[in-house]
């Protein structure tokens, strides 16, 4: 059964900010959409900005039907499991003839997925970037310190993010945490290795999905949503700057004079 415009439009642009907003990049969510709209006999026309969504939907049949919704955009952790999920029930909807009440029921299940215990992800966070300091050098003790930090750091903007904080803020907040923490595996003279701990204490902040995002969106022609997204990627890796250069600034290490 064709579902109403009206309804099919909400969901739509609930789907697409869904999509967007946990990391997925422009044009799969211009393609997921359309591909879902075209099973139910319209036709989607989609604007994506870091703030809002504008979604136009006319009917096949009779174009002189149309929709539009204007939607502001969430931003969301990413998570690479719901881009894939999203992606494909888009996928499903053709090819296995989904109702619209089928579609609207498989969206809610993946938005509602209960999520993993946090503490065992900020956990393993903390040891792959632990994992990264030993790649560039570090020493046993510098791990061990940065394990600590990224952990520190990790579950600071978690609880920044819970009480939206502006995420300027969170980023300077917790690079200066991270990096200071891993200093002092140095400053108590059990690491000898600080430049590969501090660097690599504040790499869990770097924002690379957004900057890839930015680089598909640009070659797909979708300049304005990639050129926003790259200016807004770059803020951060300056807020990251700003927290490390407060802690190199407040302890004795050499490397500001």
């Amino acid at each position: 059964m064709k579902p109403e415009i009206n309804e099919l439009t909400n969901f739509l642009a609930d789907y697409a900010d869904a999509l967007s907003g946990v990391g997925a990049y422009n044009a799969r969510v211009i393609r997921c959409v359309k591909r879902i709209a075209s099973h139910y006999g319209y036709n989607a026309s989609i604007f994506i900005l870091i703030k809002f969504i504008n979604l136009t939907v006319s009917n096949k049949a009779n174009p002189e039907i149309r929709k539009s919704f204007i939607k502001d955009a969430t931003q969301k952790e990413i998570n690479l499991e719901t881009i894939s999920d999203l992606s494909a029930l888009s996928w499903a909807v053709s090819d296995e003839n989904l109702t619209f009440q089928e579609t609207k029921d498989i969206y809610q299940k993946i938005i509602a997925k209960k999520k993993r215990n946090v503490l065992i992800s900020f956990a393993l966070t903390s040891i792959a970037f632990g994992a990264f300091c030993r790649l560039f050098g570090g020493d046993i003790f510098g791990v061990i310190f940065v394990i600590f930090g990224t952990f520190c750091g990790v579950l600071s903007k978690f609880l920044l993010n819970l009480k939206k904080v502006d995420i300027r803020i969170t980023y300077i907040f917790c690079a200066f945490i991270s990096s200071f923490i891993a200093y002092l595996g140095y400053k108590f003279g059990f690491s000898k290795t600080p430049e590969a701990s501090i660097s690599s204490s504040i790499l869990y902040l770097f924002p690379g999905i957004a900057l890839i995002n930015s680089m598909f969106d640009i070659l797909d022609k979708n300049v304005l949503i990639g050129l926003s997204r790259a200016v807004n990627a770059t803020i951060l890796i300056l807020c990251m700057s700003i927290g490390i250069y407060i802690t190199l600034s407040l302890v004795d290490f050499g490397l500001i004079s």
